[in-house]
């Protein structure tokens, strides 16, 4: 079996370095996995492409995912879900000299190409806000540091992870709670298999200590700020 992940940095949650998938994302798809009979194994890709993957039926399943995202890709489809993995807030991370701006005031934010910002989604459609989208966070994030952009739109927990420990700039942007955010939840899928997500959920439902360890290893919230 085949699971689609992202080529993408996005500690702690999951990263894809020198062909080695890693995480919380990873440690929790292992310890699942490695207990059934099948054998696995993960495939990066880049975000957009990774969509178009599993719509395809290219892999088996795909983490993170969410119904949200691409649904305009994903229309039709018979998708299943698990519960949710983990929890997470989407949102705008600015310079701190740009603090407590509104809506109205960001005209160009910053993200990864093939991420999806819902709550910004109608301002984008009209023309009032433009994604500049990129090829990784980091390279997201250094668009803001420079002041090309408004803001980074990603996972806030992952933006100061890149800050502090690749960056060397911790606290050089912060997130503004007052713009448009998500508190959005990554979940696995598959068409494929439906009764495996069933067996994922229930796994996880039976298993809460060893989850609350592997979020704790890796220094995850939940979600709230």
């Amino acid at each position: 079996m085949v699971i689609g992940v992202e080529d993408n940095q996005y500690l702690p949650h999951y990263s894809y370095e020198n062909n080695e998938y890693q995480g919380f994302g990873r440690a929790v798809l292992d310890a699942f996995f490695s207990s059934m009979e099948h054998d696995y194994r993960y495939r990066a890709l880049p975000v957009a492409r990774l969509f178009r993957s599993f719509v395809s039926r290219e892999v088996d399943f795909k983490y993170p995912d969410n119904p949200l995202w691409s649904a305009d890709l994903k229309a039709g489809l018979d998708i299943a879900y698990s519960a949710p993995v983990a929890a997470t807030i989407d949102g705008v991370s600015v310079l701190p000299t740009n603090q407590n701006r509104r809506a109205d005031d960001i005209r160009i934010l910053a993200t990864v190409r093939g991420f999806t910002a819902p709550n910004w989604l109608e301002r984008i459609q009209s023309g009032q806000v433009i994604l500049a989208e990129n090829s990784s966070l980091s390279r997201a994030i250094q668009q803001t540091l420079m002041g090309r952009v408004d803001g980074t739109y990603a996972n806030i927990d992952v933006v100061e992870y890149l800050l502090r420990r690749e960056l060397g700039q911790p606290q050089a942007l912060v997130f503004e709670p007052a713009l448009p955010h998500t508190r959005t939840y990554y979940y696995l899928s598959s068409i494929k298999y439906p009764d495996i997500i069933t067996r994922f959920t229930a796994w996880m439902e039976n298993n809460p200590v060893v989850i609350e360890q592997l979020r704790k290893r890796y220094s995850l919230s939940l979600g709230e700020r």
